[in-house]
């Protein structure tokens, strides 16, 4: 689980789930939409990579809505890039 809090504080902190990451981005589903362009900081539990921090500063590339993929529902899914 990580915590997500945008830069302008519009959306309130969130518990959404990290997909899938890599090197340079990562998947987010939440119940909350964040608008492209977006700086969003994410405070992981534990990090992706060691030599990695716990926040992660990210800028938010699109933000679709999914309904049900796999099983797990959320309202939306939010690809973002590591900056």
């Amino acid at each position: 689980m990580s915590d997500i809090s945008p830069e302008n504080q519009l959306h309130p902190p969130a518990l959404p789930e990290v997909t899938d990451y890599s090197a340079s981005g990562m998947l987010i589903r939440s119940d909350f939409a964040i608008s492209p362009g977006t700086l969003i900081k994410v405070n992981l539990q534990k990090p992706l990579y060691s030599s990695v921090s716990n926040t992660v500063d990210s800028r938010v590339v699109w933000c679709r809505r999914f309904e049900q993929e796999r099983g797990r529902y959320s309202r939306y899914g939010i690809g973002v890039r590591l900056i």
